[in-house]
């Protein structure tokens, strides 16, 4: 079910679209524009479901009109999703078939037609030409939801005839916060994976939920709390660990995250802005016995394979010059 509950921030968009219901004042088109994760999608059905909403009155969507419940079931008549059926992305043909063609006719039950296409920055010159066709003189009754990670692969005068709305990133409490009462994730995970995010609140919610992140964390981690205690032999030899993950360079960004911990603990004595909570004591005991300048070393190491990584240099011969140098750094 959709509904207003389900959005997590965002608070001006939806102000926005809420007042563009009530007063009637719908445009024919709109993109909602953000990073990855944002809600870009929930929000798009969203907006589709309050358009269509056929109570007025008091919150829309109202959860209980016809329209509303014919949203949830999947097989709203009047609001159509634009998707690919030759390739990756929408094609002119698509455009075609899918909205010129529908957008002749009048609605089938509701007030409005609703398209929605996502990933529209996606769609080729020509797929863009064709829906300017309908963008330029719409029906009174269509309305086009778009979302784009970014507008600028649009063509200007697709922008110039929509309404661009932007998706906001989230602090990392506000994620750790609905992880947590929405998801029921502990704390401390929940914490964990609002500032990994990075403002991304569906990258969050998919941290939390898959195995191989969760696997690879705890990887990496123990990889590094064996770095005292291995000879450098056996600390290098990691590297055929970690060779399963040589197409996703992800795993270097909690190499990262280890010893900005590490490097927090040593300059402030505590814990309360770590990221990893749930690792706070073991990193605690470890700040002690390292040395700021051994700590940014380190983290200077990281950051370097991460380069050359991105450069397509050998990843083992990579990947253990770095182990080499985190050993040699440890006292």
């Amino acid at each position: 079910m959709y509904s207003l509950s389900d959005i997590f921030g965002n608070r001006n968009t939806i102000e926005k679209m809420s007042s563009a219901v009530k007063s009637g004042q719908i445009s024919h088109s709109y993109i909602i524009t953000g990073s990855p994760g944002t809600g870009k999608t929930l929000l798009a059905n969203i907006f589709a479901k309050m358009i269509q909403c056929e109570d007025k009155s008091g919150s829309i969507p109202c959860l209980h009109c016809s329209s509303c419940n014919v949203f949830d079931s999947g097989n709203h008549p009047d609001v159509i999703y634009v998707v690919p059926t030759k390739r990756k992305a929408v094609g002119i043909d698509d455009i075609r078939t899918q909205v010129l063609v529908k957008a002749a006719t009048k609605p089938y039950k509701y007030s409005r037609k609703v398209f929605i296409i996502e990933n529209a920055d996606t769609l080729t010159a020509e797929a863009q030409n064709s829906l300017l066709k309908t963008l330029e003189e719409p029906p009174e009754y269509v309305v086009f939801i778009m979302t784009a990670v970014s507008a600028r692969a649009l063509l200007p005068t697709v922008l110039s005839r929509s309404v661009i709305l932007k998706t906001e990133e989230l602090p990392a409490k506000e994620i750790s916060k609905y992880l947590a009462e929405k998801l029921g994730i502990p704390e401390d995970k929940a914490s964990f994976y609002g500032e990994y995010a990075r403002g991304s609140i569906g990258e969050a919610v998919k941290l939390s939920s898959s195995e191989e992140f969760s696997e690879m964390h705890q990887l990496v981690f123990d990889i590094l709390a064996s770095a005292r205690t291995s000879d450098i032999t056996t600390f290098t030899s990691n590297v055929s660990l970690l060779e399963k993950y040589k197409q996703n360079p992800e795993f270097l960004d909690i190499f990262t995250l280890f010893y900005r911990d590490l490097m927090i603990i040593k300059l402030i004595g505590n814990t309360d802005y770590i990221i990893q909570k749930d690792k706070a004591d073991f990193l605690t005991a470890e700040a002690r016995k390292e040395t700021s300048q051994n700590i940014s070393d380190k983290l200077e190491a990281v950051l370097k394979a991460k380069k050359e990584l991105a450069s397509n240099v050998n990843f083992n011969l990579c990947v253990e010059l770095m182990l080499m140098k985190i050993k040699e750094k440890t006292t």
